[in-house]
């Protein structure tokens, strides 16, 4: 296997796992890593509290990291 295709199915594997999230947690991961937006931002779209959405982007985050668990980088 070639590191591009590693590359490509990492990507597609972390793609699923985002996929796979429950809405909420998907929704906060997109906004932060995908789109760019700040804590604080992401507060203001969401009509939450900068803290909530700080702990809930660190367990999307450990969701993700538990999905993708042993895959090696």
């Amino acid at each position: 296997m070639t590191g591009i295709s590693i590359k490509a199915d990492l990507k597609l594997d972390i793609e699923n796992a985002v996929s796979a999230l429950p809405y909420k947690y998907r929704e906060y991961i997109l906004l932060y890593y995908d789109m760019g937006f700040s804590n604080r931002e992401i507060a203001e779209i969401l009509g939450e509290k900068p803290e909530t959405v700080r702990k809930s982007i660190y367990r999307a985050r450990q969701k993700l990291m538990e999905m993708l668990e042993g895959y090696e980088l």
